[in-house]
């Protein structure tokens, strides 16, 4: 049901033109915990960049958004960094320095809370943007209503008036239609002599 109804509405988007607009990433279910669990993961832990074993393992099994948490990093890249050519590919940005050494001084609390507050900032601007057009929703409902009712007027209307123009035809119908021969001869009879 829940499906059929999420279907419809993305119809309606589609056909109406109210696609949200810009970045979605933080919209997909769960998403907006897994980036706070990967920031303190990589934001806290010695190891400064890690691979996706050591990141599955801390985390305790995959991320509730994607296959990967190497594949959430991708996707927000306002946070992360993923390299695929070093052996530990996935950091975060603010930890990693053109130094080469893996471990490195985990952030401060007040830094780490920082980007949490900005990863929920930047998911509540997406959900508002995504949701922006649902004010549309009774205005598009009362015009489409309104199609109808007008549309089922006219054709009430078009009806009934055939219907009154067919009966007056009816009734102005002479009642003993005219001899053959009184429409052929139209010149006044001459009395008999």
């Amino acid at each position: 049901m829940f499906k059929s109804l999420s279907l419809a509405v993305e119809i309606f988007k589609a056909l109406v033109g109210f696609r949200s607009q810009g970045p979605t990433a933080y919209l997909k279910k769960g998403r907006l915990e897994d980036v706070l669990a990967l920031i303190q993961v990589l934001a806290f832990h010695k190891n400064a960049r890690r691979i996706e074993a050591g990141l599955k393992s801390e985390l305790q099994g995959d991320p509730l958004s994607a296959k990967q948490w190497t594949h959430i990093a991708e996707d927000h890249p306002e946070f992360f960094r993923v390299s695929y050519k070093e052996k530990y590919p996935v950091s975060l940005v603010s930890r990693y320095v053109s130094d080469e050494n893996v471990k490195k001084d985990p952030l401060s609390t007040e830094f780490t809370q920082s980007l949490f507050t900005t990863a929920i900032e930047i998911h509540d601007r997406q959900l508002k943007r995504a949701e922006r057009w649902t004010y549309l929703i009774p205005i598009w409902v009362a015009v489409i209503t309104g199609m109808f009712i007008l549309g089922g007027t006219l054709i009430s209307h078009w009806y009934s008036n055939k219907q009154d123009i067919v009966y007056k035809v009816e009734i102005v119908k002479p009642l003993n239609p005219p001899n053959r021969s009184q429409l052929t001869d139209s010149r006044p009879s001459e009395p008999d002599r």
